[in-house]
């Protein structure tokens, strides 16, 4: 991994840091490790060059924590976690941040009937201002009067970068989209002034990032639309997981137990697996309707196969992400009903362990979303499997870049081609599963997280 410039000061901004706090049966604060890809990314870069890291408090612990003064540090870095007022946060967060440039980015909208841009939203809005404000005045005081590079994370701070800017010119800014960009017809949903200053807030950043050239190319039209010229260059930078860090985990004891635990359920049986989010974008409706068509067209796979759904509640705060996730379990249900027996094998709650343990036993992996920044879901399933299984992927996964000569390609809106894609999958020969898993594993490998921050640091031109 490249080393920062020794006289610059690095500095992550995102939503959600490194750092959960948790309570001890004793009532007192422990800090633990942060779950998620940014983390893996972003930390042997702060242990390497030191730094801070700022992120929101987002669970009662964490805010305890920061009410306190308990502050997370590591031999080389210091995590600062932001309370910020309980009405902001929400309004921030779940209104603005997952209700309105969520839905944009992945172009999510059911026009009909939303966004409902009313006074409310205005309110909203303003609070996710203030949010951003409050992120760039805590980046301005870590940095003092140093040189530093500032890497910004995601959408839910897009305003930052012109923030930080304004106090200080000098300072080298990253802005880095882990989702799709919003196309221009999406984003001219939004109100004019709000996209002209997301637009014109990421443009002062001296490098904008995404995943794929497509939506590189997004972010371009939307700048062109909306007259706005950046600071910067727009760049891509493709992620990949940890090779290491994902086998060092296959191989904890709760991977065995929960490989046995579904082995049980599948009796004998082969298993189309998928493992995601339980929300709108991921698509598992369509998958399931797909494995439903796949049972009505293949009577001889009726005993032979079943659908391993491993669903992490996503944003159960919202109402149209708790509706989602009932829709997905009743789905499941009528299948297992019509055929009479536990055709698609539906487990709702956050076990990091089961997820993997179903990547390794998968003989089919499905990956279908309607929109996705990356999907590393589709490059970490490959990579934990022992079957050798085809691997089924949208051709709207921002992974579909890099994969797609290898896996299975799909309209993810066609609910008849992904059961033709299953089909497939299964009926598919050992010598060619062979073939297609070698590859799948080399190219889900190529773009580990050291070398994806490594990219944008270089870009930066704050490496020695």
């Amino acid at each position: 991994m490249a080393a920062v410039r020794a006289d610059h000061k690095l500095v992550v901004l995102s939503n959600r840091g490194p750092v959960a706090w948790r309570a001890e049966t004793d009532g007192t604060l422990r800090a633990g490790r942060g779950a998620g890809g940014l983390v893996t990314a972003l930390v042997p870069a702060l242990e390497s060059a030191g730094g801070v890291w700022i992120a929101a408090a987002m669970s009662d612990t964490d805010r305890r924590a920061t009410r306190e003064g308990l502050v997370a540090t590591d031999d080389a870095y210091e995590v600062r976690l932001l309370e910020i007022d309980t009405a902001d946060l929400h309004a921030y967060l779940d209104v603005v941040s997952n209700q309105i440039l969520w839905y944009a980015h992945h172009d999510l909208w059911n026009r009909p009937r939303e966004p409902v841009v009313d006074d409310d939203m205005y309110t909203a809005w303003d609070c996710y201002v203030r949010v951003n404000e409050l992120f760039a005045s805590e980046a301005l005081t870590a940095i003092g009067t140093d040189p530093a590079v500032v890497l910004v994370q995601d959408y839910h701070l897009a305003l930052t970068p012109a923030l930080i800017r304004a106090h200080r010119p000098d300072v080298r800014v990253a802005h880095f989209s882990h989702t799709p960009f919003a196309p221009p017809s999406s984003l001219a949903v939004l109100p004019g002034e709000w996209a002209a200053r997301l637009l014109s807030s990421m443009a002062e950043a001296d490098i904008c990032g995404f995943h794929t050239d497509r939506w590189a190319h997004r972010f371009r039209l939307c700048l062109d639309d909306w007259g706005v010229t950046p600071r910067g260059r727009t760049e891509v930078f493709p992620l990949g997981p940890d090779v290491s860090s994902l086998r060092a985990q296959a191989g904890e004891p709760a991977v065995a137990s929960e490989r046995a635990a579904l082995e049980t359920q599948l009796d004998g049986r082969r298993a189309v697996v998928r493992v995601d989010r339980a929300e709108p974008s991921k698509n598992v409706l369509r998958g399931l309707a797909a494995f439903d068509a796949l049972l009505h067209r293949r009577p001889d796979l009726a005993h032979d196969v079943a659908h391993v759904v491993l669903l992490n509640p996503s944003r159960q705060a919202l109402a149209q992400y708790r509706a989602y996730l009932q829709d997905c379990i009743s789905a499941a249900e009528s299948i297992n009903a019509r055929v009479g027996r536990e055709a698609v094998i539906l487990h709702a709650e956050d076990r990091y362990a089961r997820s993997i343990a179903a990547f390794t036993l998968a003989d089919v992996i499905v990956v279908n979303p309607i929109s996705d920044g990356m999907n590393l879901v589709a490059k970490e399933g490959p990579l934990l499997n022992e079957r050798d299984a085809p691997l089924i992927l949208s051709t709207e996964a921002g992974a579909h870049a890099e994969l797609a000569t290898v896996a299975l390609s799909l309209n993810p809106y066609d609910v008849s081609a992904t059961a033709a894609a299953m089909s497939t999958a299964l009926d598919m020969g050992a010598d060619e599963r062979g073939v297609r898993a070698h590859r799948l594993r080399e190219l889900a490998a190529a773009h580990p997280p050291a070398d994806w921050l490594d990219a944008q640091l270089v870009a930066l031109g704050v490496t020695p």
